[in-house]
């Protein structure tokens, strides 16, 4: 697969050199954002732990307030790798680390897209990649799901390849869901994608027990090679409650809101046409435009994968990924026969194939240039009120690094009240417990309830006096009532 991509790289014409070179750039310049996410801090500190006790959690260990809650840890293997890497060469070995798996999570989705033609035969490739790039760079923080995007794509081609050239890599299956299924929870992911190729062949041979239903079988049996065994397993089932609509955490979560409510669209109460996602909201409808298209021509498999990762892309702002890399190749072959192309040698008018290509690759280049220098001088993330910078340090203006740095410079080691995303990484930075964390499915919709109400009231009394803390840390740039009542 290295080698053709290479040759297919040596093939392309200067100008679709120049657009594929920079846009890559640009992933490496998206993805080296200063350290945000507040959910790295559980993980490391739960690498850290497992390494240090050599064994799987149980129960919870992290908070004094639910201690007896159950912790099914399917994100062990990443845990470890990451606390490994944290150990090795710390922040940037983070940052660096998380950079090259979204890196080759595209180069993956190049080479699907590249299966049937060279790009110098694709049409529209450039903008709709451009679209890809920019409307996934929102999920570019360190966490699980990178692993899960290279995952998904390796499952699409090992079933691709078969399907389509009677290539042996089905054998490959099995390997790639027992990594999936310890890194990552979302790994059920892959078992509808394996469902779907399994219910095609089914429909295209006319016949059940197929090679692609019997190392589909076998990849979704391996699942149960996990810590937890039955638990783990099912394990997915109870975060997909997550995306119902009346539970707590998808009202009150940010990445759990469906990226159709249009929420990023207002800024102090004003709308805002161009923003983060609306790269994301023209993919989205270019997609749902082709697939009704080539809906007569489009085999049984496809039909189920599109329809599974319209909905997953639509319920919640943190799956726009897995819907963006399942449908992307899809998308550009679908316009390829949507769109009429010139088979013949090109005319001599002004607006030929061959010329459009060209302008959109010179549109892109000037797109991708442009905004290359605006992420590095950090004025693209300014420009939409983002607190977000470019680099490679924790990011003191979305996480409590400074002040875990006084706390634990100090000894201050007393008893810590907490908002719900600061407990991650602060219990990756203090040696005592929190009051509680963003891994939701250990906190328990009850507790998680409760807490919320009483962090949220405008009397602070009754949660002090419930956990008597010696430390409050919390946002001050958001949360006003606890600046007002202290």
């Amino acid at each position: 697969m290295i080698q053709k991509m290479l040759m297919h790289m040596k093939s392309l014409s200067l100008s679709n050199k120049i657009t594929l070179s920079l846009l890559f750039v640009l992933i490496v310049i998206l993805a080296f954002r200063q350290i945000h996410s507040p959910d790295l801090g559980f993980h490391l500190k739960t690498g850290i732990w497992m390494l240090q006790n050599i064994e799987f959690p149980g129960k919870d260990m992290f908070t004094y307030t639910v201690g007896t809650h159950e912790y099914i840890d399917l994100q062990w293997l990443y845990q470890i790798t990451i606390a490994i890497i944290d150990t090795l060469s710390g922040e940037f070995g983070l940052v660096a680390s998380n950079a090259l798996l979204i890196i080759v999570s595209f180069i993956l989705v190049l080479f699907r897209i590249t299966r049937k033609q060279n790009l110098n035969k694709l049409s529209h490739w450039q903008w709709l990649l451009f679209l890809t790039i920019y409307s996934v760079a929102a999920l570019f923080e360190t966490r699980p799901h990178v692993f899960s995007w290279v995952y998904l794509n390796l499952v699409f081609i090992i079933l691709d390849e078969y399907v389509e050239r009677g290539r042996k890599t089905l054998v490959f299956l099995p390997l790639v869901m027992i990594l999936w299924t310890n890194t990552h929870s979302i790994f059920i992911i892959g078992w509808i994608v394996i469902g779907s190729y399994i219910l095609g062949s089914f429909w295209r041979e006319r016949r059940l027990w197929t090679p692609v239903t019997q190392y589909g079988l076998l990849s979704i049996v391996v699942s149960l090679v996990n810590p937890y065994f039955f638990n783990g397993v099912a394990y997915p089932f109870r975060q997909f409650q997550l995306l119902q609509g009346s539970n707590i955490f998808k009202s009150s979560i940010g990445e759990l809101i469906s990226p159709l409510r249009f929420i990023s669209n207002y800024s102090n109460g004003a709308f805002v046409l161009i923003e983060p996602l609306f790269c994301f909201h023209i993919f989205l409808v270019v997609s749902v435009i082709v697939f009704i298209i080539c809906l007569k021509r489009i085999q049984l498999h496809e039909l189920l994968v599109f329809l599974f990762f319209l909905y997953l892309g639509c319920t919640a702002l943190k799956n726009i990924g897995f819907f963006l890399f399942a449908v992307l190749p899809f998308t550009i072959q679908g316009l390829q026969l949507s769109i009429p192309v010139e088979n013949k040698a090109p005319k001599k008018t002004l607006w030929n194939l061959t010329k459009i290509q060209i302008i959109l690759s010179g549109i892109i280049i000037a797109l991708s240039i442009v905004l290359i220098k605006a992420i590095i001088t950090d004025s693209y993330y300014i420009n939409f009120g983002s607190n977000l910078r470019f680099g490679y340090r924790y990011d003191n203006n979305m996480l409590p690094y400074k002040a875990s740095l006084y706390l634990r410079g100090n000894h201050l080691e007393g008893k810590i009240l907490n908002n719900v995303n600061f407990g991650g990484f602060l219990m990756y930075m203090l040696p005592q417990k929190v009051s509680i964390d963003g891994r939701l499915e250990v906190m328990g919709e009850e507790f998680y309830s409760k807490y919320s109400f009483l962090w949220n009231t405008v009397n602070k009394s009754q949660i002090l006096k419930k956990y008597q803390p010696e430390i409050v840390i919390f946002p001050y740039q958001d949360e006003f009532l606890w600046i007002h009542y202290l």
